[in-house]
């Protein structure tokens, strides 16, 4: 299902590949963070909508200082004037993932929640030499491969930790992560300490493994 216009996509695509290296590179925002932020904004919604005044009206620079500044996770003082933007791994996967969503219709929220932006960054090799279908058919086929997968076991293997290496890192049991993976456990409900150092041992934020963090 196509999301909007085609006379949209391109500047879409630059737009997203912009924001993402922007907020990667220049503002230091970790990659897998920022898209959890983007996918739930109402810059992101407005986005995948085709709203012309988002995709078309605003620079992908201007979208990332716009939705960190909105969370209070840069201010507007330390914005820089002119970053420099180049084709990096990080631009080549928002311009990858503007594509994908545009031609499936799929929230951002829930493409994220099954194939992480950061797994999306590492497959610029070789994905970046292929056509776009190539890259798109991957995302599609990690996406469907995955189905409703919970959130943790999603990072974890977007990191590459195995099960008993994020219980090592975290000091977690690896039954308590095999049964929140599992959906045994309820992870919403478990110890924020055991949350917090799952968290920590990922390199993520807490609501980025929480199922349902706004509930």
């Amino acid at each position: 299902m196509i999301s909007y216009d085609e006379t949209y996509l391109y500047d879409a695509q630059r737009s997203l590949g912009a924001m993402f290296h922007h907020a990667i590179n220049t503002l230091h925002i970790d990659a897998d963070d920022f898209a959890w932020i983007f996918s739930r904004s109402d810059m992101g919604r407005s986005f995948m909508h085709g709203r012309p005044w988002v995709i078309s009206g605003m620079s992908g620079v201007e979208l990332a200082n716009r939705i960190l500044t909105d969370v209070g996770r840069i201010r507007t003082e330390d914005v820089p004037l002119n970053p420099t933007i180049s084709i990096t791994p990080e631009y080549w996967a928002g311009w990858m993932i503007a594509y994908f969503q545009w031609s499936c219709g799929i929230p951002f929220d829930r493409i994220f929640d099954r194939v992480p932006f950061s797994e999306m960054i590492s497959m610029y090799h070789p994905y970046h030499e292929m056509d776009i279908i190539n890259s798109s058919e991957e995302i599609q086929r990690r996406y469907d491969e995955r189905g409703e997968q919970s959130r943790l076991k999603t990072v974890r293997e977007a990191r590459g930790f195995s099960q008993s290496e994020l219980s090592r890192k975290a000091d977690v049991s690896l039954r308590s992560i095999q049964l929140y993976e599992q959906k045994v456990n309820d992870i919403d409900k478990a110890q924020a300490g055991t949350v917090y150092r799952l968290a920590r041992a990922l390199g993520c934020d807490v609501d980025t493994i929480l199922e349902n963090p706004w509930s």
